[in-house]
């Protein structure tokens, strides 16, 4: 029984050895997936975009499960830029599950400064002028932003006038700011858009004043590159700043290829640079109210500098003149063919001396121009001829070799209306055939009146109010209209 013991504990030994026992193998977990958010970079300007993403821990790019937030804001983008300056931290969330998020934030540095605007109005009436104000903030401190920008309607064009702007239609206008290198390249923008509301000005009635409107004597020639720059200004100046209170005359020297251009005004352009009441070293030059202390004062190479002088002296020149003492104007025309026949009334409110001027002026024009866009301009406000003279009729001026001197009667053709009282209407007829080089169309006549006076240079006189009306129709006085509060 003892050796059937011993040989059973002996084979189960030995199969136990032979055939072991079976073991099932361990098996070992896949690590945890973490992921890791990354940036191209973390130190950038206000507006520099910064690139986010999210790899897993095998390498896997899995950026578009998550959400990018920072401790202010969430983002709907992976490329992020800041308007202001200042330290973002940026964490990830997994857009399926808020529980599962990188295991890492990022810190990014803004620096910079940021640009607010301001106005000093925001409910105004059309004709009413805004001033805007543009500050810049460097670490928290406010300071006087330099100098570029222009406002404009946000995602449209900007105004020409820099920081000021009159509103000449009614509306709801959203503006910003931004400020261009030299080469018209946009560095910097504001961080915010100023609302500014026009409404319309009802016109409850009229002064018994006469509406003044200033002549603008344009001294150009189509060899001219820096003339476009003047003609920019004026036409932004008369349609946007002061509508209706500019009448433009062009005055061309004879540098003309095209012969049916115009009539050359050979002596008035000439005389008036030579001047030394003026400081006209070339053209494109202007004269406001034919009075030397509203006449350019440099080169006309900047539209925007040009259109805020223009502006500024347009409303010295209509202050300077009281309103009540504003003489009134009145033209009716008749047009037959190239005959035109037209009677000019004046009512002075202020005894003196008085003359009167009108041109035929031509616009629409396309024609030569050195400086514009493949040399070529429509040229607007163009004088083609004069109506009046001391003797009468004479569309021709005078002797164009006679440049050392300068008479004003006959430069400008001037009628002389002699001396007037107050409340006295003075009355003439003219007519002249329109030259054939005129398009009748296009054609015009400026009117203006002058009331003598030794101190004002140049000439010994100004121009005390101006208006114009197409060959064919008539205009009868206007009066300053007074407008509902």
């Amino acid at each position: 029984m003892k050796t059937k013991l011993v040989l059973s504990v002996l084979l189960a030994a030995t199969l136990l050895v032979l055939f072991g026992c079976k073991k099932e193998p361990v098996q070992t977990p896949p690590p945890p997936t973490t992921y890791t958010l990354q940036a191209d970079r973390t130190e950038v300007g206000i507006n520099e975009i910064v690139n986010f993403t999210v790899v897993t821990n095998t390498g896997e790019d899995v950026t578009d499960q998550f959400q990018m937030c920072s401790d202010t804001n969430c983002y709907g983008s992976y490329a992020i830029s800041w308007s202001a300056p200042g330290t973002y931290t940026v964490h990830a969330t997994m857009r399926a599950d808020e529980t599962v998020t990188c295991k890492n934030t990022i810190t990014v540095t803004v620096s910079g400064s940021i640009y607010t605007l301001s106005a000093d109005k925001d409910e105004i009436y059309v004709l009413d002028t805004v001033t805007f104000t543009v500050t810049e903030i460097t670490d928290g401190e406010e300071q006087e932003a330099p100098a570029g920008f222009r406002i404009g309607e946000q995602g449209g064009e900007r105004y020409t006038s820099g920081l000021t702007y009159t509103f000449t239609e009614a509306g709801v206008y959203t503006i910003d700011a931004i400020r261009y290198n030299y080469r018209g390249e946009e560095i910097a923008r504001t961080s915010n858009t100023v609302t500014i509301i026009v409404r319309e000005k009802e016109i409850a009635g009229y002064e018994d004043n006469f509406f003044r409107r200033s002549l603008f004597a344009e001294g150009t020639g189509t060899k001219c590159p820096n003339c476009p720059y003047l003609v920019e200004a004026l036409d932004y100046v008369t349609t946007y700043i002061l509508p209706d209170r500019i009448v433009p005359v062009a005055y061309h020297e004879i540098d003309a290829l095209a012969v049916d251009f115009y009539q050359p005004f050979y002596d008035l352009p000439r005389a008036m640079r030579a001047n030394t009441d003026l400081y006209f070293g070339s053209y494109p030059w202007y004269i406001i109210d034919w009075n030397a202390n509203f006449a350019s004062d440099g080169d006309a190479h900047n539209t925007d500098a040009k259109a805020e002088e223009i502006t500024h002296s347009i409303n010295a020149s209509l202050a300077s003149l009281s309103k009540s003492k504003v003489p009134g104007l009145a033209v009716a025309t008749t047009l037959s063919g190239r005959e035109l026949s037209l009677t000019v009334k004046a009512t002075v409110r202020e005894e003196g001396e008085y003359l009167l001027g009108a041109v035929l002026v031509e616009d629409n024009k396309l024609a030569e121009q050195m400086g514009a866009d493949n040399n070529e301009m429509v040229h607007m406000n163009i004088a083609q001829m004069t109506i009046t003279t001391e003797t009468g009729t004479n569309p021709y001026l005078h002797d164009p070799d006679k440049t050392d001197y300068f008479d004003p009667y006959g430069s400008l053709s001037l009628d002389k209306m002699g001396t007037l009282t107050a409340e006295q209407e003075w009355s003439r007829d003219y007519s002249i055939t329109i030259p054939d080089r005129v398009a009748v169309e296009n054609s015009r006549v400026v009117v203006y009146i002058i009331k003598m006076d030794a101190s004002i240079k140049p000439l010994g006189f100004f121009c005390a109010n101006a208006t114009t009306v197409k060959a064919g129709e008539s205009l009868d006085y206007e009066y300053e209209p007074i407008y509902e509060e």
